[in-house]
């Protein structure tokens, strides 16, 4: 966090006055709305390991009165995103009428979102105090189920910037995830703007698999060869031995039960990270020459190993 002002508002809602940076986790998605003349409900930037759809709004925020993409409000020059929900100031009455907008997220194949927050900048500029609402359909989209929820003051000149948490368990490893802002205002005619729209996380790949010493998805001769060159069955070089030099079973020994999951993982052309749920399984003869190869090179590292 860098000069920061920051105001509690709940166990995992910060608010951050505007015109200060809050740091944060790698980007997912993120809808800043474009700029004037190229103003955008897509995502502006988006994980390139994942996908996310158009900001779009439910049935009880209608077009183009509650839901519009703003040019020069509240700053000269910006493009925000208003939606808004006036016929209901409840929770209950804005989920009953679908008054929400939001996203979804999702990953791509072989690969998986581990959240850490969303966060967004907000301002009503007429009528009263609103409120916002954030469910997810991790969750689920019944009353007394939202993650979180705040109030939004009334200012027509600064947006106030919300981060809610999302770093729990049930938020990690996910192929993806929809969100919806439920938003109200006590006033019909109120506006209420919305920017800088960013999930935050990471997309991690598919995990290694062990024999894979140089990780290229594959498990070959070239990951074999690093277990040669840093064959090591009493543990000398521990505790430098890693996974990238044969250390597959991380006992800091590079050593026979490494090879032995190096032959039974072996897999030249990279179907087992791949995800593609079946391995190519190499026929007998294949398996015979390998294990003769690498018999010879055990033998071969034993013997530089004993001079």
């Amino acid at each position: 966090m860098s000069k920061a002002i920051v105001v509690t508002l709940a166990a995992s809602v910060i608010v951050v006055l505007a015109g200060y940076s809050y740091l944060v986790a790698d980007t997912i998605a993120q809808y800043d709305f474009g700029t004037v003349g190229l103003a955008t409900y897509d995502a502006t930037t988006v994980d390139p390991n994942a996908s996310a759809t158009s900001m779009a709004p439910g049935a009880g925020i209608a077009p183009p009165q509650d839901w519009a993409l703003l040019d020069g409000w509240p700053w000269a020059g910006a493009v925000s995103l208003q939606a808004v929900c006036p016929w209901y100031n409840t929770e209950l009455g804005v989920l009953n009428y679908d008054g929400y907008f939001g996203f979804t997220a999702t990953a791509n194949p072989g690969y998986e979102l581990n959240l850490t927050q969303l966060a967004w900048d907000a301002t009503i500029h007429t009528g009263f105090q609103g409120q916002w609402f954030l469910y997810t359909d991790v969750d689920g989209f019944t009353y007394g189920s939202s993650v979180d929820s705040a109030s939004i003051p009334l200012d027509a000149v600064n947006f106030t910037s919300f981060a809610v948490n999302l770093s729990a368990p049930k938020y990690q490893g996910l192929d993806s995830i929809e969100f919806r802002i439920y938003v109200n205002t006590y006033f019909i005619g109120g506006r209420i703007a919305w920017d800088n729209i960013t999930l935050s996380g990471t997309v991690p790949g598919p995990p290694s698999i062990p024999g894979d010493a140089d990780g290229d998805g594959k498990i070959d001769g070239a990951d074999l060869a690093r277990w040669q060159q840093n064959y090591d069955p009493t543990g000398s070089n521990a505790p430098n031995n890693n996974w990238d030099m044969g250390d597959w079973d991380d006992n800091q020994k590079i050593d026979g039960a490494d090879l032995a999951l190096w032959q039974q993982n072996y897999d030249p052309v990279g179907t087992i990270g791949s995800f593609a749920g079946t391995q190519a399984i190499p026929e007998p003869t294949t398996l015979l020459l390998l294990g003769t190869s690498a018999l010879g090179l055990l033998g071969t590292a034993c013997r530089r190993r004993s001079r």
